[in-house]
């Protein structure tokens, strides 16, 4: 999973800087956390160096009446500067100027500003406000800027600006959502019928690896709850998300989310032919192991038909004595029940 979050905070940091992700594609080895830490650093390097020209500006605002400030500040200091200005500017004040503006320029000063030091001003705006800024954003394919937003807004308000999002914005917009919180609070209060198209779409469209970063930065039941939209789709388009959590070795954000699935759903997934296949069952089991999620693994394996037991049979992993013992003490289950089971399988 590693990987995925690198990619994503490549692209984050690339618009930070206006260049192609390309560009810094040298970067990628030092990581996700320290290019996010990294962009934050030179985000506050480029304000600090004109924070004290940035304060007199601010101070000149309260001298003016507020009309003849906002026609200024659209006339002559454009959206660049305006979304600099505000992050010095007293929330109350800048709360008044931003209810002056055009939506049409206050979204400009959106893309300009760092959602962090805004998020005063932006928690007292008109919620009409924001979402029309954030349907803006949307219309003009600032995914990016919107998921650095939603973490900073109600969760009615960013419904309210996804509401109207294609599936495939809608997917893109999580990913970019820096608030693994906010995520999951919209994710919850989204309708089955939303996140099943956006799994559907996501696989037509072969946005895989978007779906598996989605997966990891959810809880549990919110991963369950995917896991089983999922599981409703065409085969096809099921085995192409295996295939993806594979190949980014996110498997421990769907062993976390098997606890929640029911049989069917499980064995929809389990019994694919892309599971079979003794490598990748036991990097499963390890990752069971590792998670110490016994009672996940088992519940897997009582679903599976018998060409998948057999191919679990052949799984390394299952034959080391110490994850034999771990399996027999910690399933829930009786153990001898356990150690029948494995004899069954012939490890």
């Amino acid at each position: 999973m590693a990987d995925l979050q690198t990619a994503v905070e490549l692209t984050k940091l690339a618009r930070e800087l206006d260049v192609p992700d390309s560009d810094l594609a040298f970067l990628a080895p030092i990581g996700a956390d320290a290019l996010r830490d990294l962009r934050a650093d030179i985000s506050e390097a480029i304000f600090a160096a004109h924070a004290p020209q940035l304060h007199r500006i601010a101070a000149l605002t309260t001298l003016l009446p507020i009309t003849l400030t906002t026609k200024i500040a659209e006339l002559a200091m454009g959206p660049v500067l305006c979304a600099k200005i505000a992050a010095v500017l007293e929330p109350a004040n800048a709360v008044k100027l931003a209810k002056q503006f055009k939506p049409a320029f206050l979204t400009e000063v959106s893309l300009n500003l760092e959602p962090s030091r805004a998020a005063a001003i932006i928690s007292e705006l008109p919620d009409a406000l924001v979402i029309d800024v954030g349907t803006r954003l949307l219309t003009m394919g600032e995914l990016i800027t919107l998921g650095r937003f939603v973490s900073f807004v109600d969760v009615d308000v960013a419904l309210g600006v996804v509401e109207s999002a294609s599936p495939a914005d809608l997917l893109r917009v999580a990913v970019f959502t820096e608030d693994k919180s906010a995520l999951e609070a919209i994710v919850s209060a989204l309708p089955d019928e939303t996140l099943a198209e956006v799994v559907r779409v996501a696989g037509e469209t072969g946005q895989y690896d978007d779906a598996v970063t989605l997966l990891e930065a959810l809880s549990a039941e919110s991963t369950a709850r995917l896991l089983g939209l999922v599981a409703g789709i065409s085969t096809d388009l099921i085995s192409g998300f295996v295939s993806a959590v594979d190949g980014h070795d996110a498997w421990p954000a769907v062993i976390a989310g098997i606890g929640g699935l029911d049989s069917e759903q499980l064995a929809m997934l389990a019994n694919l032919p892309e599971i079979a296949d003794p490598a990748l069952i036991d990097r499963v089991v390890r990752h069971a192991h590792r998670a110490d999620a016994a009672p996940s693994l088992v519940k897997a394996v009582l679903v599976l038909d018998e060409q998948h037991l057999e191919v679990v049979s052949q799984a390394p992993a299952l034959a080391e004595p110490k994850i034999k013992k771990w399996l027999i003490a910690t399933t829930g289950v009786s153990p001898r029940l356990v150690k029948a089971v494995l004899s069954e399988l012939g490890v």
